[in-house]
C-alpha cells in the first residue's frame, strides 16, 4: 500500500480501545488538513537542502496527519520538537506518547528520509521502530485493525529489552580496532571517557541504552548508525569508595 491509500484506510477503521467492553464507544481516526504551501516551505527550510522529499511532500499535501477522539496526534510535519537532538540531529517528531517520549522520523543529511525511532527517556533508550516512514504508516495501520498489536513503545518488550540487556555497545578500543574506516572520525573520542553505539545492522526492534551516558555530549555519526556516547562522571562518593 502507498503511503496515502494508507491513510485512506485509517480514516475508515471503527475503533475501540478494549473490544470486550460492551460500554465503550467506537470511534473513527480524524485526518488532518492538508498542509498549505506556506507549511510546506515552513517544514523544507528545515531540511539541508531546503526542498521535501517526494514522498513527504506528495503526503502532506493529502494530509497532515490524524487524530483521534482523545486529542493523541499523529502529525507529520512536527520538525524540531524533540529536546535531544545530539540523539538525532535532524528528525520529525510524528508522534508524542504523553510522557515524554516520541516517535521521530529521521532525516539524512541529504534530507532524504530514513528510519523511524522510537526515543524514550524512562527507560533511557534510542530504538528502531521502523526502517521507512510507510513501514511504520504499515504498523500503525495493523494496530487500529487489531488493537493487541502494539508499536513499539514504552511497554513493548523490545523496549524493556534494550533497557535490560543494553545492546549493540562497544567498548571504544575494541570499536577503534575493529572500524579502521571511521579512525579519522572517531580521533575527538577517548577510549576512557566514550562508547560507541552501533546500529548499522539493526533493524526494527533493535536499539541501544543510553541511560549511563551524557546524552547531550552524543555524537552521531553523519551518514552511518554510529554514535559516541560519553560516560557519565562519577560523583565524589562513587570514586571515594571506587564504584
Amino acid at each position: 500500500m502507498t503511503n496515502i491509500e494508507i491513510l485512506q484506510a485509517l480514516s475508515t477503521i471503527v475503533y475501540k480501545i478494549d473490544e470486550e467492553d460492551e460500554d465503550e464507544d467506537a470511534f473513527q481516526l480524524t485526518l488532518l488538513p492538508p498542509a498549505t504551501e506556506t507549511e510546506l516551505q515552513q517544514l523544507a527550510d528545515h531540511f539541508p537542502k531546503g526542498q521535501l522529499p517526494a514522498e513527504l511532500e506528495d503526503l502532506l499535501r493529502f494530509s497532515k496527519g490524524w487524530k483521534d477522539p482523545y486529542e493523541e496526534l499523529v502529525h507529520l510535519n512536527g520538525f524540531g520538537e524533540f529536546g535531544y537532538e545530539a540523539l538525532m540531529p535532524l528528525a520529525i517528531n510524528l508522534q508524542n506518547d504523553g510522557l515524554g517520549n516520541c516517535w521521530l522520523l529521521e532525516v539524512k543529511p541529504d534530507g532524504s528520509l530514513g528510519k523511524v525511532f522510537f526515543a524514550c527517556h524512562d527507560p533511557a533508550v534510542l530504538v528502531i521502530t521502523a526502517n521507512s516512514l510507510n513501514e511504520y504508516l504499515q504498523q500503525q495501520l495493523l494496530h487500529f485493525q487489531n488493537p493487541d498489536k502494539h508499536p513499539i513503545g514504552v511497554d513493548h518488550p523490545s523496549t524493556g529489552t534494550v533497557y535490560l540487556s543494553a545492546p549493540n555497545m562497544s567498548d571504544m578500543a575494541v570499536f577503534k580496532a575493529s572500524n579502521p574506516s571511521l579512525t579519522e572520525w572517531l580521533l575527538p573520542f577517548t577510549e576512557e571517557e566514550h562508547v560507541v553505539a552501533d546500529l548499522r545492522q539493526a533493524t526494527a526492534g533493535d536499539g541501544f541504552y543510553w541511560g549511563k551516558c551524557q546524552v547531550l555530549e552524543t555524537r552521531k555519526h553523519p551518514t552511518v548508525y554510529v554514535w559516541i556516547l560519553q560516560k557519565k562522571k562519577k560523583g565524589w562518593l562513587a570514586r571515594l569508595f571506587g564504584k
